[in-house]
């Protein structure tokens, strides 16, 4: 009687395969991390330019003036709200976190009676221009397109820091203006009430939308030894001060 065949695999070989599969693993997860960070990226710049898109209506319907970057609690002025100021065009915030005004990098929750955002405004377009906190809080008249000295190099919005579970505001809650030390991986390491105030939200990079409408990757700015720019060479926060042209 002829010996019966035998098939399947020895346990060297399945541990050969198995090894395979291990090595091949490590090697296309972080390529796969990769490609799942940038498409994050991507989409978050194209909220930005949908966000500029609706900014380019709300100064058509405001003689040419942008919204305010931010009030006090309640007041109907500023860029980021329910029934007023952009989403009055975008039409979108009822959608939470999946709306424009959230970047899809963030992975927490959201426990705030604000509506879902992670985009901040840039706080010193108000007319007046270039006021610091807190004085700017008083002036609710966001600025002229005509005031921006140099509207490519303008910040407008940025992607700020989102509270932890401690914040006063809420799990989630972003500001809705600010300037410089209100972006996220500006501080050099964890800073209490706030989720990853030390890590920028694309790797080493954040988005920018500027005054133009283009946007800008970059690393957040460092000042640890002053608070702020102090010359024109590199300023992208105020809209006047600190430019070439001083009037």
């Amino acid at each position: 009687m002829p010996a019966r065949s035998k098939n399947g695999f020895s346990l060297i070989e399945l541990l050969v395969v198995i090894a395979i599969i291990a090595i091949l693993a490590g090697i296309l997860f972080p390529v796969f991390l990769s490609a799942k960070a940038a498409s994050k990226k991507t989409t978050c710049q194209s909220n930005l330019r949908q966000l500029y898109a609706a900014f380019q209506l709300y100064v058509q319907d405001w003689d040419n003036c942008l919204p305010c970057p931010g009030g006090q609690p309640g007041d109907l002025t500023y860029w980021a709200q329910e029934s007023k100021g952009l989403n009055v065009y975008l039409r979108c915030q009822e959608m939470g976190g999946k709306s424009v005004f959230c970047c899809p990098s963030y992975a927490g929750k959201w426990a705030t009676p604000w509506s879902p955002r992670t985009y901040s405004m840039n706080s010193f377009l108000r007319e007046p221009p270039d006021l610091p906190y807190p004085a700017g809080n008083a002036y609710l008249d966001g600025i002229s397109l005509t005031s921006i000295t140099t509207a490519s190099e303008t910040i407008l919005l940025f992607e700020g820091i989102p509270g932890d579970q401690t914040h006063y505001d809420g799990e989630g809650y972003v500001y809705r203006c600010g300037d410089w030390t209100c972006v996220r991986g500006y501080y050099p390491s964890p800073k209490p009430h706030w989720q990853l105030a030390d890590e920028p939200w694309h790797g080493n990079y954040n988005n920018y939308l500027m005054c133009d409408g283009h946007i800008m990757s970059r690393e957040p700015e460092k000042y640890p030894s002053f608070r702020g720019p102090t010359g024109t060479e590199g300023n992208i926060w105020y809209a006047r001060k600190l430019r070439y042209d001083t009037r």
